[in-house]
């Protein structure tokens, strides 16, 4: 009787064990959550131009298929809103998103052109470096009539067409001509962190490994796509010390890494 007490104790002891392990490695996580890479979520649109150089009188309205509505929208780096329509608007090229219940997004680049002029622009962006401002923007101004002026944000007129020393982050981009006439593009500078260089090093030595995130099942982080729909969960993880379980805390090197990489768009580079 005392044996088999003692086996039934030594059980109980172990599937403990086992269960405590998992919870530890996994607790909180969704492994339901809606992969947006199956989404048939799309995004098009209905735009009018400006009247003409002066005005701010065009739109865009976002038409939307497939997805789980209700839906909700912005333009460039606008917050998300549930109004389908926008106003007010000048010439130039915009980043029309939408958004939808399982919390994917979709984008499309809307170019508004004045009638009185053809002027658009090219613009290339340089890195800034995870953390640092050593980012550029550069801009290549097509049609139109010279000279040109350009204005970052809401920063002053420049007669020039680069802008250096910059942080990461979404920058609005104007450029007017020698008309009165202008066109604004929003541009993003990232900070350039690689995932194949940086990051995944980083989660295949902590996170990545046998009874945590190696071998279970549609949250194992050798595919990418399970570590880039739960990058807000990780994020919060490793800021808080949760992540990884029962190993050290990432160095703040690291977590700054992993954040600059979400930042940038959580980019399989």
């Amino acid at each position: 009787m005392k044996h088999k007490s003692l086996e039934r104790l030594v059980y109980i002891a172990l599937i403990s064990s086992i269960l405590f392990f998992f919870q530890n490695c996994s607790e909180a996580e969704n492994p339901t959550e809606f992969d947006c890479e199956f989404s048939d979520l799309r995004i098009e649109f209905n735009s009018n131009n400006p009247n003409n150089c002066s005005s701010k009188d065009g739109s865009i309205i976002p038409v939307v298929t497939g997805g789980k509505g209700p839906y909700q929208f912005s333009l460039d780096s606008s917050p998300f809103q549930t109004g389908a329509r926008f106003e007010n608007l000048g010439a130039g090229t915009y980043q029309l998103n939408v958004k939808d219940q399982n919390g994917c997004i979709k984008s499309v680049s809307v170019n508004l052109q004045s009638p009185e002029s053809d002027l658009t622009a090219s613009i290339e962006t340089t890195d800034s470096g995870c953390n640092l401002n050593n980012g550029t923007i550069i801009i290549e101004p097509l049609g139109g009539v010279e000279p040109y002026t350009y204005r970052l944000n809401n920063g002053s007129l420049s007669a020039t067409n680069a802008f250096f020393e910059l942080q990461s982050g979404n920058y609005k981009v104007e450029i007017i001509n020698n008309t009165g006439c202008s066109t604004t593009q929003t541009v993003k500078v990232l900070n350039g962190v690689k995932f194949n260089e940086t990051i995944w090093p980083i989660l295949e030595t902590n996170c990545a490994i046998t009874g945590c995130h190696l071998e279970q099942g549609n949250i194992t982080f050798t595919k990418f796509e399970n570590i880039q729909v739960r990058t807000t969960d990780i994020l919060a993880r490793i800021q808080s010390g949760n992540m990884p379980k029962n190993r050290p805390r990432l160095n703040q090197n690291d977590i700054d890494a992993i954040i600059c990489w979400v930042n940038d768009g959580a980019l399989e580079n």
